[in-house]
């Protein structure tokens, strides 16, 4: 084991309007072996991929475009696809049902980047 992040054979999903965030986090992604889907910087585009492919993970911005939106975060959860999101966007968001300390009871799918793993 080189202590190295391993995550190939893993597919996962981008969607992020702001263009930097979203190419550098797919960058990193693949550096690690992650097959990438996206970036997807709307969220009929993400449906879009969805509709053809099934990511294991989606790296999910709530805030796309106009405002936040949880539909797209619904439909993963639905479809039980795990997401993750930044503690930024969900604190922007005002949904309190998604913060860490309301995770238990919330239907979304909420991980800390700082604690993230994988786990594939």
């Amino acid at each position: 084991m080189t202590g190295e992040p391993d995550l190939g054979g893993v597919r996962i999903l981008v969607v992020g309007d702001d263009y930097y965030l979203a190419t550098d986090a797919a960058r990193a992604l693949r550096g690690a072996g992650a097959e990438v889907l996206g970036p997807c910087s709307a969220e009929e585009e993400a449906r879009d991929v969805l509709a053809r492919q099934r990511p294991d993970a989606v790296l999910l911005d709530i805030n796309l475009g106009p405002g936040p939106t949880f539909k797209l975060a619904e439909t993963l959860k639905d479809n039980g696809i795990p997401f993750v999101s930044s503690p930024t966007t969900i604190r922007m968001s005002s949904r309190p049902s998604l913060t860490t300390s309301n995770a238990s009871r919330s239907r979304y799918s909420f991980v800390n980047w700082s604690t993230w793993s994988p786990g594939f």
